[in-house]
């Protein structure tokens, strides 16, 4: 799959000094690929637009896995997070 062409967007998460972070775009209409920022030339993962938006309002309201609820983390604040 050729993905030199496609827009990728930082996770608004990596902040300033990079760190752990993935990119993500859309390849097509109900496409969204992601990658790890660190290894842009690495493998991707490819999911449906409905299951990618599934998985980011799990993420924001907090995820039931095996009956516990686990919380999103706290957003920080200052470079990359908010208030920047």
């Amino acid at each position: 799959m050729d993905l030199s062409n496609v827009k990728w967007i930082k996770s608004s998460h990596s902040g300033v000094s990079g760190g752990d972070c993935v990119e993500v775009a859309a390849l097509r209409p109900g496409v969204v690929v992601v990658r790890d920022s660190k290894n842009p030339s690495g493998a991707t993962l490819s999911f449906t637009s409905e299951d990618w938006n599934a998985f980011l309002l799990r993420l924001k309201h907090g995820v039931t896995v095996r009956g516990r609820h686990h919380r999103p983390p706290a957003r920080r604040s200052g470079p990359g997070g908010v208030g920047s």
